[in-house]
């Protein structure tokens, strides 16, 4: 004779459990999905004799053969929906907490990277841990090497060089870029009225005193006060260029 066992006095507290479980399920959800919430509890529980009564009540109900097959990989089987996915997780809950109310805890920080072998876990695992950690190393290396040759300069040379030479260079760009050009022209006709004074040795510099001796010294050349004045009237910048050139000239004719 087969001795029967009363379950609830046998474990009280998970036969009531698994009973508010159950009257939950079937209150919330739909008769085809309570029979997979029930299949999957039965696989965990490793209940045979549940496992044939479900499967056969799930069948009943028109639960298809491949479902059925499929609930022990319920996560990654594309052939169930969102609420059932919801309904079978729950179910697993319930059964890990086994009647006591307890916090549960989700652990999101490698979510999907821990179940399955990939190249971004091999990375980080025994023993390739340690090539991992060399090509890091290379890397940083090859990083700070390419910083110091591309990267700026060690010593910093001045903007401006020094000597007169560099300073009148720096200066005549700048005049030229602020395209201010012709207020040079008085000041460069002062210039080389007194540089023709000195080189002609005469007490005073006036237009009439340069031009008498000029003609004197250099007969075919043009007089002070012709180059003078078409300075002055030049407007563009070769046209002032060639007309302080030809005073320049001047200078250099007399004290060649």
């Amino acid at each position: 004779m087969t001795t029967q066992i009363d379950l609830f006095a046998a474990a009280p507290t998970l036969m009531k459990s698994w009973t508010g479980t159950s009257m939950a399920v079937a209150s919330s959800l739909e008769p085809s999905l309570i029979e997979l919430v029930k299949i999957r509890a039965s696989q965990i529980n490793g209940c045979a004799n549940c496992l044939n009564m479900h499967t056969t009540e799930a069948r009943s109900k028109g639960e298809t053969e491949q479902r059925i097959y499929l609930l022990s990989a319920w996560r990654e089987a594309p052939c169930y929906t969102d609420r059932e996915r919801a309904a079978l997780a729950h179910e697993i809950i319930d059964l890990a907490m086994e009647g006591e109310d307890l916090p549960i805890v989700f652990d999101l920080t490698l979510n999907g990277l821990g179940r399955t072998q990939n190249l971004l876990t091999l990375a980080f695992a025994p023993p390739f841990l340690a090539a991992t950690l060399c090509l890091a190393l290379a890397m940083i290396v090859v990083a700070w090497r390419a910083f110091r040759r591309f990267g700026p300069p060690l010593a910093e040379a001045r903007a401006i060089a020094f000597g007169k030479r560099r300073l009148v260079a720096n200066g005549a760009a700048f005049i030229l870029r602020t395209r201010r050009l012709h207020l040079l022209t008085g000041p460069y006709i002062e210039t080389m009225r007194q540089r023709l004074a000195a080189a002609l040795r005469l007490r005073g510099s006036d237009d009439e005193t340069l031009d008498r001796a000029i003609s004197t010294r250099l007969p075919d050349a043009p007089g002070f006060a012709e180059s003078a004045a078409a300075l002055r009237e030049a407007a563009r910048p070769n046209e002032i260029l060639r007309a302080a050139s030809a005073l320049k000239s001047l200078e250099r004719k007399l004290i060649r």
